[in-house]
């Protein structure tokens, strides 16, 4: 057991909604977190007198204003102030750095056509970042973006293929950093639609992306896990997926609603950028000259009704196949080939109880595929209770206990995750004109 695990957090989050008009809705959020953490260092390099203190304040406010039939805009204004203090007074060189990172930024997205059947978005929006830090110094950068998207849809009448509609959302987006070239992202995607009762719907999605390295990937400040690294190149990549979904409204007298589907990816990066451990268990990103990642993901939703309760029961499961390798055919980092998740769910809106498992095959952690993490298979259970106080009023409480069978296991390497542990959540909703 590694000591200096403890931590202590808080967290406070507000949501005003006022309606100015008939036409115009203005929404203004804010948060505030606070953690005080030991930071007790990887099995073999311990720190157990390190200690971080994380700080963000948080403020966005969002105006939706309809103009007319169909037509209507989004102003979007943000503030985020982060500050990250890590202190460790072991060892020959005492380390107690502060690091500053505040984001600004604001959007305007426009929608106009949004009655027929050719809706168009489109918007642009400027983002400033700023660090303050005494490892790194003084760092900022600003960004500039637009983006346009059209839905182009045809609905069809009876036929021989059962076809029912099929559209099209052609879209690009075109990003200007400070400090990296600008790049582009070009994106179609395409739906086609079968049948009226049982209904069988295709998806696909093709296009190129462009990222520049974020500021944390440029420049975490270091500590015993992790720093970053100002020598990043763009990742750039070629996109596409193909899936096959279906629901039907024609079901057995219980069975109140179900839903399956397949998807297809295929994605190849060139200078992906993934973090990756170096020989002393310090992570930090760098560019891979090429990257595949090719899987299949499957899922599944049924609800069932009892008593004349709607989907009273419900289930959801989910698997993923994953193959990402590097140019040399080996397994990326911490990519499992197998993932499954599922959620059991009885109750109603007001008294609830659920079940939830995560399976995770094999992972490697060293580039060249020969140390693992074991596989490991995880379950969680939570109970919750609302109700509602006075017309516009409610509370609620949820109890959760994560790791229910107290099952050893790793994320990530030499990082023990806790064992059985359990919390309670209470919130209260307040609603009015």
């Amino acid at each position: 057991m590694r000591e200096n695990a403890d931590f202590t957090k808080r967290s406070v989050f507000g949501k005003l909604t006022w309606d100015i008009s008939d036409s115009a809705i203005l929404k203004i959020s804010g948060d505030h977190y606070y953690a005080d953490k030991g930071s007790p260092g990887p099995i073999g390099q311990l720190t157990p007198e390190a200690n971080k203190r994380d700080r963000a304040i948080g403020f966005k406010a969002d105006l939706e204003h309809s103009l007319r039939d169909g037509i209507f805009y989004k102003l979007s204004g943000y503030k985020r102030d982060t500050t990250l203090r890590f202190r460790n007074p072991q060892g020959p060189y005492p380390v107690d750095d502060t690091h500053k990172a505040d984001a600004m930024g604001t959007e305007i997205q426009v929608h106009v056509l949004q009655n027929t059947s050719i809706p168009l978005i489109g918007g642009v929006s400027f983002r400033q970042d700023d660090i303050a830090s005494t490892a790194l110094g003084d760092l900022g950068r600003e960004t500039y973006s637009a983006y346009i998207q059209q839905e182009l849809s045809r609905d069809f009448g009876s036929n021989a293929l059962r076809l029912s509609r099929v559209s099209a959302f052609p879209a690009v987006r075109w990003d200007h950093y400070s400090d990296f070239e600008a790049g582009t992202s070009p994106k179609l995607g395409l739906l086609a639609s079968f049948g009226q009762l049982h209904v069988v719907t295709v998806k696909a999605n093709m296009g190129r992306s462009y990222r520049a390295p974020s500021m944390n990937d440029l420049y975490w400040p270091p500590d015993p896990f992790a720093f970053g690294n100002p020598d990043l190149q763009p990742e750039r990549a070629k996109n596409g997926d193909v899936g096959l979904f279906f629901h039907t409204s024609e079901l057995p007298s219980h069975l109140s609603s179900i839903r399956l589907g397949a998807t297809y990816f295929r994605n190849s990066f060139r200078d992906r950028i993934q973090w990756t451990p170096d020989g002393d268990g310090k992570w930090s990103p760098q560019n891979l000259s090429k990257a595949l990642s090719v899987g299949l993901e499957t899922e599944i939703q049924a609800g069932i009704s009892f008593w004349n309760v709607p989907d009273l029961v419900s289930v959801t499961a989910n698997h993923t196949f994953l193959k990402a390798e590097d140019m040399l055919e080996r397994q990326l980092i911490y990519r499992p080939k197998h993932s499954l998740g599922y959620a059991i769910r009885v109750g109603t809106d007001r008294i609830w109880g659920q079940v939830q498992g995560l399976y995770r095959s094999r992972v490697y952690y060293t580039v060249q595929n020969t140390k693992w993490l074991d596989p490991f298979m995880n379950y969680d259970f939570q109970l919750g209770v609302e109700r509602r106080l006075r017309d516009n009023t409610s509370a609620g409480i949820i109890f959760e206990v994560r790791n229910i069978f107290d099952t050893e296991y790793q994320h990530v390497a030499d990082y023990p995750l806790p064992g059985r542990e359990w919390s309670i959540r209470t919130s209260i909703g307040l609603g009015g004109e």
